[in-house]
């Protein structure tokens, strides 16, 4: 079938760009859903584009759920006409009961305006061609790597739960919600395993950019390790000796509190933008829940500064560096870790790495000198030093027959380390001078690079779900069930995440849809 049959067959205006991107996103999601088995065969209908054999989505009335997905791409297309739509994502579940906890998503993310500055990583051999050429020869290798990807991914759970999550520019009201989407009350998202992300492709045609990525658990990747690099472009989290973390908008607004952003692995469309990252630590590197200084406006681990809970969140924050030169905004309500402002800074680097050692005891059973070195990304003289130190605090013993790992003793680290040294209220100079104290314990620091494991371990990043702006979700998710003539809609109870001013929270999702259950064939 000729390209003109689906897609403009010249891109010179942005209205036939427009038409464009909506075809692209309809017959990319189409096709997710067929190579990933979501629904019956019955559901789709044969494209043949230019030698390419696809599958697009029907409103087939015998399965509920191609008819949900559908609406959900027309609310998505009212948002992409507005320019709002900053990203879309897919995303596969298998517990109805937590719906964060997730297992493979698809996410695609738009750019307006080309010509004003947005631009995106080119593909090598399209970086000369003309436009319409250029387009052409994107639209199809990011339909093939589809195709490709679906023969990479093992077989889904027999039963599995599908929403779409949406993310705003700040260009978009407050109270935009498109239809068939809600505000989610539950954004974040979190990986079973630590996730392996898949560079779809992207296309560029001067007046929008569209860029999709795959992130789906290791356990449902049947490809080898250097099979699946030869085929499709893997995704790694950069090293510590970046100094930025790589994410798409600057500016979020609409979530709630300050500065916080879950732990979490997601959906690297992250790629090509920079914020800083400078945090007392030494370890310039995006890690964890992240906070952003509103006196600097560089980004720093939260447990650096002693938060570790939503209630410790303040409104605002500044690091120690900025509360020594910001006192009018902390007479403004600028909330100061203040047992950090009477430190050296080697001596604030020690107690932060020590704070960062605790926590991640908290998520192992088992820790060595190799896992502090890989999780908090230091060299393996520091990670040893770390070792030790959790020791010598209690948090640590040795393990019978097994050199160089150590059991981590929860209960004495949640009853005696986490209120010693993860306590927010007013710090007394006695407490303070005991911070100091521990801060000489701890060996010092330099930025390293994390430990590799395994071939495979090349294929998994550490790297946290994006930065969302406004964000919605669609009103119902779908359960995939193996009875394709069974499609209940399980309806999820989701509340506003709208705050009253922007706020500076990355990486969740504020717009949902309730999840409905679809059957992988």
């Amino acid at each position: 079938m000729p390209w003109q049959k689906t897609f403009p067959l010249q891109i010179n205006t942005e209205t036939l760009s427009l038409v464009f991107v909506k075809k692209l996103f309809a017959v990319a999601v189409s096709n997710v859903a067929f190579v990933r088995k979501l629904f019956p065969d019955n559901a789709f209908f044969d494209k043949n584009i230019e030698g390419i054999c696809l599958k697009i989505l029907k409103e087939e009335a015998s399965c509920p759920g191609t008819c949900k997905v559908v609406f959900w791409l027309r609310g998505c297309f009212d948002a992409i006409e507005k320019k709002y739509l900053r990203k879309a994502t897919l995303a596969l579940y298998e517990d109805p009961e937590d719906p964060k906890t997730i297992m493979e998503t698809f996410s695609f993310t738009f750019k307006y305006d080309c010509e004003d500055g947005a631009s995106m990583e080119m593909e090598a051999d399209t970086i000369n061609l003309p436009r319409d050429e250029r387009v052409k020869l994107q639209t199809k290798n990011l339909l093939n790597t589809i195709l490709t990807a679906g023969k990479m991914l093992g077989p889904l759970p027999k039963k599995m739960m599908l929403t779409m999550k949406l993310q705003y520019y700040n260009t978009a009201p407050g109270d935009y919600v498109p239809n068939g989407f809600k505000i989610d009350e539950n954004p974040e998202l979190t990986f079973q395993n630590d996730p392996i992300n898949l560079k779809i492709g992207e296309i560029d045609t001067d007046f929008h950019n569209v860029r999709m990525v795959v992130h789906t658990i290791p356990s449902l990747v049947v490809a080898s390790p250097d099979k699946l690099k030869s085929a499709i472009e893997v995704i790694k989290s950069k090293t510590p000796s970046s100094h930025g973390i790589t994410i798409k908008t600057s500016n979020i607004s609409h979530t709630p509190r300050s500065t916080y952003q879950p732990t979490q692995p997601e959906m690297e469309e992250q790629v090509e933008e920079e914020f800083e990252v400078c945090c007392p630590c030494g370890v310039n590197s995006d890690d964890g829940v992240m906070i952003l200084c509103d006196g600097c406006g560089k980004w720093q681990h939260a447990v650096c500064f002693r938060i570790i809970d939503d209630d410790d969140i303040p409104q605002s924050h500044l690091c120690n560096s900025c509360a020594k030169n910001k006192i009018e905004m902390i007479a403004s309500g600028s909330k100061v870790d203040s047992t950090l402002t009477n430190l050296t800074e080697e001596q604030t680097k020690h107690i932060c790495l020590l704070r960062r050692a605790i926590l991640l005891c908290l998520d192992n059973d088992i820790l060595s000198a190799n896992i502090i070195a890989k999780c908090l990304s230091v060299e393996s003289n520091v990670a040893k030093g770390l070792l030790n130190r959790l020791i010598d605090e209690g948090a640590l013993k040795d393990i019978r027959g097994r050199s160089g790992n150590k059991a981590v003793l929860k209960a004495h680290i949640e009853a005696v380390l986490i209120p010693r040294f993860f306590t927010t209220n007013q710090t007394s100079p006695l407490v303070e001078h005991e911070e100091k104290d521990n801060a000489d314990k701890v060996p010092s620091t330099s930025r390293g690079k994390r430990g590799r494991a395994d071939e495979a371990s090349d294929l998994i990043t550490n790297t946290p779900i994006p930065e969302i702006n406004d964000i919605t979700s669609a009103t119902e998710d779908l359960e995939i069930s193996n009875d394709f003539n069974v499609r209940n809609i399980v309806l999820l109870s989701q509340e506003s995440m709208d705050s009253p001013k922007p706020s500076k929270r990355r990486r969740n999702y504020n717009t949902v849809n309730t999840p409905i259950p679809i059957a992988p064939r």
